[in-house]
């Protein structure tokens, strides 16, 4: 399935790499005197906060910058009243509001009113708080990303004096927390439909709602050094009601259980450690057979070992995916180097393995080989994944496309790879851009087989982080510059 065209995609590109052919233009934005270009760098981030006006953008270890009639200034209003230098935490509840707030200096909550301003939250009856704070933990497994800003929906808690409170709308109500539990430690989480699960020190707590008591129904031994991943840094529950099926997946392994109306907490009856895939179509959840982060003889439930490859976590015990057998990837230290994408067009779940790549149907593996004829055996750190609406596996020298009948074509990038690049989309320019500070040119393109040069940009571009929404534009910068890319007619439009 591997389309090997360079000639082609050359002459394409060569074709139209003119001036007159592009579409897109760098405009670049003043900088304040008060911005300090010191620390920039790729490590930008763009937050935009639908319903409000201003963008929040991260550039390295400084202020929280916005843009503001073409210059970049820093954001000095609510919601980063007290404190500027970190993002502020963006909650969009269940009921559509959106709030944000900050934890530096003195905790502060904000509510995003109709006009489009962030409006200070009374707290009514509490003060002097001590922090704020929300299950910022509910990282999933569908979306390993960490730029999750977006879709964290609380609810939000208070802190006071050690006790923990539920902010309702204007009155805050005291939580009862499960045994063991401090300030120090993650909030509890609620799952629709289901209860509220807690963990203290790595004893996993539920109840069925706030007027109930805490039970403990599962422990994983917890790690506390700073330089480690923990197991709880995914906290993703799945519970099929009509079956009772419940799956709690962590950061590194299922635990697989029931819960049902005759049940007073749920029941898990193993754990399975490696690393986690969803099959969305089917509901289903493989691993690929790994060693755990962290184990002890009193975790509970017993954590099972099989032999290595793809186990399906089914009632009662494990299973062995039918069909092509294959080894988890890893790096050659050892470590999993793992990647997966639900491909909506075929309706598969693609994933890497040892060898390359391969598909889930929902019954079975079927391995891909056709990807691997005529790759070198450097590809083996190619990362399925999906940008914008389009499906790729990338590594630092090579961009596969995947096309809708899983074809995989390999992209001929419109400069020599010479150091870090990256391909981002833009939801506001409706476009992909190729990027890379050793690159003359940065680049846009909507089919991988035709690229523009986006006219003006600076050279050696460090980072295409994110959409202006209310510029309608995509935010750059190099290590001394910072602009915005735009369709060019609109910025003549403003000339």
């Amino acid at each position: 399935m591997l389309n090997r065209i360079p000639i082609f995609l050359a002459v394409a590109f060569a074709c139209s790499s003119a001036l007159h052919a592009e579409e897109f233009c760098a405009v670049p934005l003043t900088v304040s005197n008060s911005v300090s270009k010191e620390h920039w760098g790729s490590r930008t981030e763009v937050l935009t906060v639908p319903g409000f006006a201003n963008p929040f953008i991260k550039l390295g270890r400084n202020e929280i910058l916005t843009v503001n009639d073409g210059a970049l200034t820093v954001f000095d209003g609510p919601p980063l009243s007290n404190w500027s230098r970190l993002m502020p935490n963006i909650i969009i509840d269940r009921h559509g509001e959106t709030w944000a707030y900050t934890t530096i200096r003195e905790p502060a909550l904000f509510r995003l009113t109709a006009n489009g301003i962030f409006e200070r939250h009374g707290l009514s009856g509490l003060s002097d708080l001590d922090e704020l704070a929300d299950p910022d933990w509910r990282r999933t497994h569908s979306d390993r990303t960490d730029k999750r800003r977006l879709d964290r929906d609380g609810p939000i808690f208070a802190i006071k004096s050690g006790e923990l409170y539920r902010v309702a709308e204007t009155l805050p109500t005291k939580v009862q927390t499960p045994p063991g539990w401090d300030p120090r430690m993650p909030v509890p989480i609620d799952i629709d439909g289901l209860g509220d699960f807690a963990h203290v020190d790595g004893r996993i707590w539920y109840r069925t709602g706030s007027e109930s008591s805490w039970q403990q129904v599962a422990r994983v031994k917890e790690l506390l050094s700073l330089y480690s991943q923990s197991p709880f840094s995914i906290f993703d529950v799945l519970f099929i009601e009509d079956t009772g099926r419940l799956l709690l997946l962590l950061e590194d392994r299922a635990l697989v259980g029931r819960f049902d109306t005759d049940l007073q907490h749920p029941i898990f009856d193993y754990q399975f450690s490696g690393d986690i895939v969803l099959d969305q179509a089917s509901g289903k959840v493989l691993v690929w057979a790994g060693e755990p982060l962290t184990q002890s003889r009193t975790d509970n439930p017993k954590l099972i070992k099989e032999s290595e490859g793809l186990w399906e976590m089914t009632p009662g015990t494990p299973s062995r995916v039918a069909g092509f057998q294959a080894l988890a990837r890893t790096t050659s230290g050892g470590v999993p180097y793992m990647s997966f994408v639900s491909h909506e067009p075929s309706g598969l779940t693609l994933t890497s393995h040892s060898n390359g790549f391969a598909a889930y149907d929902g019954e079975s593996l079927i391995d891909l080989s056709e990807w691997r004829e005529g790759q070198p055996a450097t590809h083996g750190n190619l990362r399925i994944t999906k940008i914008g609406n389009a499906y790729f596996a990338k590594d630092h020298q090579t961009l596969l496309k995947i096309e809708s009948d899983l074809s995989a074509a390999e992209v001929v990038l419109p400069e020599t790879v010479e150091g870090l690049w990256d391909v981002v989309f833009s939801e506001a320019l409706d476009s992909y851009f190729l990027f890379s500070s050793a690159w003359e040119n940065t680049y846009s393109t909507k089919d991988f087989i035709t690229f523009r040069i986006v006219r003006d940009a600076p050279v050696g571009v460090r980072s295409l982080s994110g959409d202006v929404a209310s510029a309608h534009s995509l935010f750059g910068n190099s290590d001394s510059d910072a602009f915005l890319v735009q369709f060019c007619e609109e910025t003549v439009k403003l000339k």
